[in-house]
């Protein structure tokens, strides 16, 4: 909630700082990742934020799940990713 509080005051900075230390060790998971994005996308960082996206389904695809519960993880994702395009004028 603080990070989200943060972004939506304009302090998107001080956000992904945050981000960065609760993140810090983590290379597989993607929940630090995805609240990332949004922080990214709602900033304006628009290339940043589909990079990180793609990320997140590269993580997804690599991981240990069942099929149907990776196409459930990602199909948020891609939702987020879509939009993101839809931003830059890409779709």
């Amino acid at each position: 909630r603080q990070v989200r509080a943060l972004t939506l005051s304009g302090s998107g900075e001080e956000a992904l700082k945050l981000l960065d230390s609760l993140a810090e060790g983590e290379t597989d998971g993607w929940f630090f990742l995805q609240l990332r994005s949004w922080v990214l996308r709602e900033t304006g960082a628009l290339r940043e934020a589909a990079d990180t996206y793609r990320l997140i389904l590269q993580r997804i695809d690599r991981s240990e799940l069942e099929e149907d519960r990776k196409q459930s993880a990602a199909e948020p994702i891609r939702y987020g990713l879509s939009a993101v395009y839809v931003d830059l004028n890409q779709i």
